[in-house]
């Protein structure tokens, strides 16, 4: 059986939630814990030579949710980006943001713009 390392490889973002309210705690515990375990992966993936992560961690299904949860994801979802960025464009990572963004803020908007505008040329993921 051959050992071959994906190029590629996709996540989906989903039951952190749940996995907090289960184990007594806030959704937001479990999102904040999911935002670690991607860092863990992203170290795996440069590990490995996996050359690209794609995160699916936010459908237009999520504005459903709670208010507060929903501002606790877009707060979580900014403080991330604003403190990883520098980190992340180091390393050579490339972030791009796919999706509908019309309905999120002007200042997450914003963000997503600069992050991908910063990393654009970078080459790892």
């Amino acid at each position: 059986m051959s050992s071959q390392i994906p190029r590629h490889i996709g996540i989906i973002m989903d039951g952190n939630g749940r996995w907090a309210r289960r184990h007594g705690r806030p959704a937001s515990f479990g999102h904040r814990a999911g935002v670690r375990a991607i860092k863990r992966v992203l170290q795996a993936c440069e590990d490995l030579g996996v050359h690209a992560l794609s995160i699916y961690a936010f459908s237009t299904e999520n504005w459903t949710r709670p208010r507060a949860e929903v501002r606790a994801l877009m707060r979580l979802f900014h403080e991330t980006m604003q403190r990883e960025i520098d980190e992340m464009h180091r390393r050579g990572v490339r972030i791009v943001v796919s999706g509908r963004r019309d309905e999120l803020s002007p200042r997450m908007r914003e963000r997503i713009e600069d992050a991908m505008a910063r990393t654009a040329n970078n080459r790892n993921g």
